[in-house]
């Protein structure tokens, strides 16, 4: 993981990766990318706290993510949409 101001980059090494998380939250001004080996990479993220999860900024990745809450708070934003729990968006 690596951050630059704003932007915080996570690069999967292996093709397929779980991940937890104490707290997942992407604030509006924020990007988070995910750097995965493939376009066929999949990571999944479980989110394990009892406080929802904000995502009012921009979450990205080259291959697949998933992501598994409690509870979320989606941003009316058109790099989001709050019917998804599996994500497949492009850089």
């Amino acid at each position: 993981m690596s951050g630059n101001g704003s932007k915080l980059t996570i690069t999967q090494n292996p093709d397929k990766a779980i991940l937890n998380w104490q707290s997942f939250n992407i604030g509006s001004n924020e990007h988070t990318v995910f750097i995965q080996p493939y376009s066929s990479s999949v990571a999944l993220n479980r989110i394990n706290h009892g406080n929802s999860s904000e995502i009012l900024g921009r979450l990205g990745a080259n291959g697949q993510l998933m992501l598994v809450f409690n509870l979320v708070k989606w941003t009316e934003n058109e790099d989001n949409n709050d019917e998804l729990i599996t994500i497949d968006y492009s850089l």
